[in-house]
């Protein structure tokens, strides 16, 4: 038999062992042939349709202070696929829920998945539980919306709450398609109860959202994606495209099931219930035999549990493979666009001649956008950009004397005049930006993405905040640290996560500023423009 579903919460009914029993019970008539009777104290054969139903007598042993209530529900369908429900209910100085769902698959069915939804047991009872828990995480039957006023601490300090034991996923909604929305989660609520928190994403709060959130860790409208317990890579976050999440009602609930599967199948006991297994096996084991033959019992498990891990790594070799299969298809695309930025820049080199040079043509097709004006000004290096920019953009930004100190170490590489040109551009797409912000919702990246203005920066190339690791490096963290008028902040400095990617050449210039389009100046203050600053990756 192979774990494939577990549930463990406490909570804080005083009468936990009764309604446990009576809910169990109540599970089991929910599938009673009609006119069979049982007797809730004893062992129970049934027929529900093609599968064979059996309830084995309930156990209850008492350790120390703890009553412990262990109810099983045998299931064995027509092709003779197994299912063994084991439900136990811990009563004492501490009150738990636990359930597992065990497997056993036939040899000619090895292949198929191992997903099954939580048993309705899971359901009844989380329906009458009072405060049930995960940890520090509240178990509920149905989403929870966030909005502007619950965001940060329902929402952001959940997902990065350290002590979090429990996956979050979170759906991004779209105005006009809430219903939808609300259904599938409410879907993936009942398909995974008593193992993930589930969040609904008030529309138009994804870019308030993504500023909170570490880069590659955002949502976008119609979006969804699952959030594990501990600190982990963007890729390890798993994502589910609009496309997924919208094919039906239920697709997100399978798809976040099977990404599920192994976490929830496989987490560990708490310290408490540990001892109390223990204690339960050492109470019901018997005689030497008895145990030797139980501990049989858990190597078989065991060797089914590595037979399902080995087809779990089969089946991840090839996504990866697919996966090659799509980056070298992309590489192709990359190499078809270059070709045709290649021709695109002989034509202007024809039409202009203006371009003596690899790096000038180089510019020129980066800076060929509508209207783009960075072209047609005198830039030779970085000081020359900040000085103009000075000159044309003072009405909307902010460029303090002390930005200076940094430019010499850029102004000293080969690469000055193409630093210089994009700074220009930047600044340039940062003073659009704040003239236009009344005309968009969200903030410079929603409105480079808008389609409707010229001028517009790479979305690929601005990063709204810091990564969580920098975000909580008292080192990190105090580079960022920049002066910033006083109406902004009372203490005449600030933090900014949020930069423009000037280039990925070495020393890989970046524009760090912040946003106060929607505040009391009205302006966007420009806090540094140097080397790249110190991560753990980047670090010099």
């Amino acid at each position: 038999m192979a774990r494939i579903y577990r549930a463990i919460w406490q909570e804080d009914r005083n009468d936990l062992e009764r309604s446990a029993k009576t809910a169990f019970y109540n599970w089991v008539d929910d599938d009673r042939p009609l006119g069979y009777e049982f007797d809730s104290n004893g062992p129970i054969e049934m027929d529900v349709g093609k599968t064979r139903v059996s309830i084995s007598a309930p156990t209850r042993v008492q350790i120390e202070d703890n009553v412990i209530s262990e109810f099983i529900r045998h299931e064995r369908d027509e092709i003779g696929t197994e299912y063994t429900t084991t439900f136990r209910v811990i009563d004492g100085s501490e009150k738990w829920i636990w359930v597992d769902v065990e497997r056993d698959v036939p040899p000619i069915f090895q292949g198929a998945s191992s997903f099954a939804e939580c048993p309705e047991i899971v359901n009844k009872l989380l329906q009458g539980a009072k405060d049930p828990r995960w940890g520090q995480v509240r178990l509920k039957l149905n989403p929870s919306m966030i909005t502007v006023q619950n965001h940060k601490g329902s929402c952001i300090n959940l997902i990065k709450g350290w002590k979090r034991e429990i996956p979050v996923i979170v759906f991004a909604d779209i105005k006009g398609r809430e219903p939808d929305t609300h259904n599938r989660a409410k879907r993936v609520c009942k398909s995974l109860a008593g193992t993930v928190a589930v969040q609904i994403l008030h529309p138009g709060l994804e870019a308030l959202f993504n500023r909170e959130m570490d880069e590659g860790c955002g949502l976008e409208a119609g979006q969804a994606r699952i959030y594990f317990p501990g600190e982990r890579r963007p890729d390890e976050q798993r994502l589910l495209d609009r496309e997924i999440v919208s094919l039906s009602i239920d697709s997100a609930a399978q798809q976040f099931a099977r990404l599920l599967q192994p976490n929830m199948a496989n987490r560990q006991l708490p310290e408490a219930l540990r001892q109390v297994d223990s204690m339960l096996r050492e109470n019901l084991g018997g005689s030497f035999q008895a145990k030797l033959d139980k501990a049989t019992d858990v190597i078989g498990e065991m060797e089914h549990t590595i037979d399902d891990l080995r087809t779990e790594l089969e089946r991840s070799l090839e996504e990866e493979a697919t996966l090659i299969g799509e980056i070298e298809q992309r590489d192709r695309n990359i190499r078809n666009l270059l070709d045709e930025i290649e021709k695109q820049q002989k034509e202007i080199t024809q039409q202009k001649n203006m371009y003596t040079n690899l790096e000038d043509r180089t510019v020129g097709v980066l800076l060929s956008s509508p209207g783009n004006q960075a072209n047609d000004k005198d830039i030779h290096s970085v000081r020359d950009a900040v000085k103009l920019a000075r000159a044309e953009f003072s009405e909307k930004i902010v460029i303090p004397k002390l930005i200076d100190t940094t430019l010499d170490l850029l102004d000293d590489t080969t690469s000055s005049r193409t630093f210089g040109k994009r700074i220009y551009q930047g600044l340039l797409s940062l003073y659009r930006y704040a003239d236009d912000s009344s005309q968009v919702k969200g903030g410079f990246k929603e409105w480079c993405m808008d389609g409707r203005f010229p001028y517009g920066w790479s979305a690929e190339d601005y990063a709204a905040a810091e990564s969580w690791s920098v975000e909580n490096n008292p080192k990190f963290r105090g580079q960022r640290e920049f002066p910033i008028s006083a109406e902004v902040d009372p203490q005449g400095k600030t933090y900014m996560g949020a930069h423009l990617k000037i280039s990925n050449a070495r020393p890989a210039p970046r524009l760090y500023f912040y946003d106060d389009t929607q505040g009391r100046t009205k302006k966007i203050h420009v806090g540094y423009i140097g080397k790249h600053l110190d991560t753990k990756l980047f670090n010099k």
